[in-house]
C-alpha cells in the first residue's frame, strides 16, 4: 500500500474516535474492504452496531419486510416448505433450528410467525427460530417486535454471532444482509488489477477529525483468491471482459460467512433475498448482468456516493454478486436450487389477487391502499421486483447416512 494512483477525493472529515484509532493502529491505510466493516461493524461506532435508528421512516432505509406483509406471507410459505424437508433430516425429536441473520427490526420473523401461527401452527413445537444480531440496541428492538410470538409459545433465541448456534441441519434466511458484507472494489481498466484503498491522516482537529482519500493500491491477497476463484485469472486484461466500467467488487467474505452459518457437514438451507445479480463469468448459464460499481450509501433516504463521508453514520452498500455466492456454497457442498426475482416469489403465492384484495378494502381502511401501492412495485419486474432476487441453496447432509 501507498503506492499507486493519485487520490480519488479527501478532505476533513468527522470520524469517530474508536475507528480512528483502530485505523490508526493499522498504519493509516487500509482497503476499503476493512474500511467498510469498521465502518459497519466497530463495536463501538460502527453503523450497525451503535444503535437502533437505521430503519423506518425516520431512518435512512426502509426494508420489504416492515413496509409489504404480503411478503412476508410468501416467504412464510417457503419457509415452511424447507423446514418440512429438514424434519427428515432432524434427529427424532429434535426440531429444526431456524436461523435469521441480521433481521434488522425484527418485521420479518414478526410477520413469518404470524402466518405460520394462522397456518401452520404445527411448527410451534418443530422449530427453534435463533436471531444472529450483533447489535444489542437492535437485539432490544427485536424482542419487542416479537413479544407477541414469544407469548404465543414460538421459541426465539438471540445470539450476538454465530459461533453458539446448534449443530445439525438449519435453513438461514437472511433481507438485505449479504449486500452490507465488506466489498473490495478492484480496478482492472490498467495493466495490472488494482484496489481501492483508504488513507487516513490527522489534521489540526486531532484524532478525531482526518484527512481521508482513496487511491488505487495494490491489491489484498484476499482479493486476489476471490479473483482466481471467480475467474481462474487475475490478469486485468481477461477480467475487463466481465465488466462494464472497469471495475469489479469482489466479496471473498461470503465464503467465512456461510461457513459460519451452516458448517460443512449437516444439512442446510440458505434462503437470501437481496439486490443484486448473477453477473458473466466463463459457462454460467444464469448470468443476466455485467460486473460494474454499485458501492454506495445511504443516509436519511438518500443515496451518497461519497462513501467516506459520515463514518459510522451512513449506511455502505453494494450489489450482491449471486453468482459468487451460488460458487461459495458449492464451495461448502451446496446447490442453488433456486434463483429468481422477488416479483416471481410474490406471483407465484398470488400477489396478484392480494392487491385486488387490498383495493376492494381501501374504503375500510388507507392503509390498504399503501399496502397494496407497496406490492404493486414488488409485483413489477421493471420497478423493486426486479432487482431484489430470491436466491435457495440446498445442501443435503450426513445425518441420515
Amino acid at each position: 500500500p501507498g503506492r499507486g494512483g493519485p487520490p480519488h477525493g479527501s478532505g476533513a472529515r468527522a470520524v469517530p474516535a474508536p475507528t480512528a484509532r483502530a485505523r490508526a493502529g493499522a498504519g493509516g491505510e487500509v482497503p476499503f474492504s476493512r474500511f467498510m466493516e469498521w465502518a459497519s461493524l466497530h463495536p463501538e461506532a460502527g453503523y450497525y452496531t451503535r444503535g437502533s435508528g437505521q430503519f423506518g421512516r425516520a431512518g435512512d432505509f426502509v426494508t420489504i419486510p416492515s413496509r409489504v406483509p404480503f411478503f412476508n406471507q410468501a416467504v412464510a410459505a417457503l419457509l415452511a416448505d424447507l423446514v418440512d424437508a429438514l424434519s427428515a433430516e432432524t434427529a427424532p425429536g429434535d426440531a429444526v433450528t431456524v436461523v435469521e441473520v441480521g433481521g434488522g427490526a425484527g418485521d420479518m420473523a414478526a410477520g413469518v410467525l404470524s402466518a405460520w401461527e394462522r397456518s401452520r401452527s404445527d411448527l410451534r413445537d418443530r422449530i427453534v427460530w435463533e436471531m444472529v444480531e450483533p447489535s444489542k440496541a437492535l437485539a432490544d428492538v427485536q424482542r419487542a417486535t416479537l413479544e407477541r410470538a414469544l407469548g404465543g409459545g414460538w421459541l426465539i433465541h438471540w445470539h450476538p454471532g454465530p459461533e453458539d448456534l446448534p449443530q445439525g441441519p438449519k435453513l438461514v434466511v437472511s433481507n438485505e444482509v449479504v449486500d452490507a458484507l465488506p466489498v473490495h472494489l478492484v480496478d482492472v481498466s490498467g495493466e495490472t488489477p488494482r484496489e481501492t484503498w483508504v488513507r487516513l491522516q490527522s489534521t489540526a482537529g486531532g484524532i478525531s477529525e482526518c484527512g481521508i482519500s482513496e487511491y488505487l493500491g495494490e491489491l489484498t491477497s484476499e482479493a486476489r483468491r476471490e479473483l482466481i476463484r471467480l475467474f481462474e485469472s487475475e490478469d486485468a486484461a481477461q477480467l475487463r471482459a466481465y465488466t462494464a466500467d472497469g471495475t469489479i467488487e469482489a466479496r471473498p467474505a461470503v465464503l467465512p460467512f456461510l461457513r459460519a452459518l451452516v458448517g460443512e457437514k449437516h444439512s442446510a438451507c440458505v434462503v437470501t433475498v437481496d439486490y443484486g445479480d448473477w453477473p458473466a463469468r466463463a459457462g454460467e448459464q444464469r448470468a443476466d448482468a455485467t460486473y460494474r460499481r454499485t458501492a454506495r450509501a445511504y443516509l436519511r433516504q438518500q443515496r451518497q456516493d461519497d462513501l467516506t463521508a459520515y463514518v459510522g453514520r451512513q449506511d455502505l452498500t453494494a450489489d450482491v454478486d449471486f453468482g459468487a455466492l451460488a460458487t461459495h456454497g458449492e464451495d461448502l457442498g451446496s446447490e442453488c436450487l433456486v434463483y429468481t426475482t422477488v416479483a416471481a416469489l410474490l406471483a407465484a403465492a398470488g400477489g396478484a389477487g392480494e392487491v385486488a384484495r387490498l383495493g376492494a378494502a381501501v374504503a375500510e381502511e388507507l392503509t390498504n391502499d399503501v399496502n397494496a401501492s407497496h406490492l404493486e412495485r414488488l409485483l413489477d419486474t421493471d420497478d423493486a421486483g426486479g432487482l431484489v432476487k430470491l436466491m435457495v441453496q440446498v445442501r443435503e447432509g450426513s445425518y441420515r447416512a
